[in-house]
C-alpha cells in the first residue's frame, strides 16, 4: 500500500495533468489530493492534543509520557504505524 507521502505526490500529479484526465479523472485526484490534506490536518491536531494530556489522561490511554512526546513530536505527514480511521466529516 502507498504511504500518504506518496499517494500526495500521485493526486498532485494528476491534478497537474488535467488536460489529459478529463473533468472526472481531474475531479478524482482533486478528491484524493483533498482527503491526504484532511488527512494530515487530522493527525496535526490530535498530536497537538495528545501533547496536552496531563499524567492522569494518559494513563487512561494506556499511553506513557515518553510514548506521547515522541508520538506528538512526529510530523504531520508521518503515518508510519498509524491506524486509519475513517472520520465523517459534516
Amino acid at each position: 500500500m502507498k504511504g500518504v507521502l506518496e499517494q500526495s505526490k500521485g493526486a498532485v500529479g494528476q491534478v497537474g495533468q488535467v488536460g489529459q484526465l478529463g473533468f472526472k479523472g481531474f475531479r478524482r485526484a482533486a478528491g484524493k489530493l483533498l482527503a491526504v490534506l484532511r488527512r494530515w490536518q487530522q493527525l496535526s491536531y490530535e498530536r497537538r492534543l495528545l501533547a496536552t494530556l496531563d499524567s492522569r489522561m494518559l494513563r487512561d490511554i494506556g499511553v506513557s509520557r515518553a510514548e506521547a512526546e515522541r508520538e506528538s513530536a512526529r510530523p504531520f505527514w508521518d503515518e508510519k504505524g498509524v491506524k486509519q480511521r475513517h472520520i465523517r466529516h459534516s
